[in-house]
């Protein structure tokens, strides 16, 4: 997997669970263990996503040998 699809499928799952968490909100179920759980994940994935962004960008840059 490269990690331009790895990106991708993270931020499908962004999505997803942002979706998620507003209808738990909506319902005013904040202080569901579910909805904490998926609020951790989310900030998860938005950690794992700036992460691969930086090393994609590293990547570009290329090796200290290389530059």
């Amino acid at each position: 997997m490269t990690l331009e699809e790895a990106i991708e499928i993270l931020t499908d799952e962004l999505r997803t669970l942002s979706s998620i968490i507003d209808y738990y909100i909506d319902l005013e179920n904040t202080e569901s263990k579910a909805l904490k759980y998926k609020i951790q994940r989310k900030e998860a994935i938005e950690s794992a996503i700036t992460a691969l962004t930086e090393i994609q960008k590293y990547r570009e840059i290329g090796t200290v040998e290389e530059c």
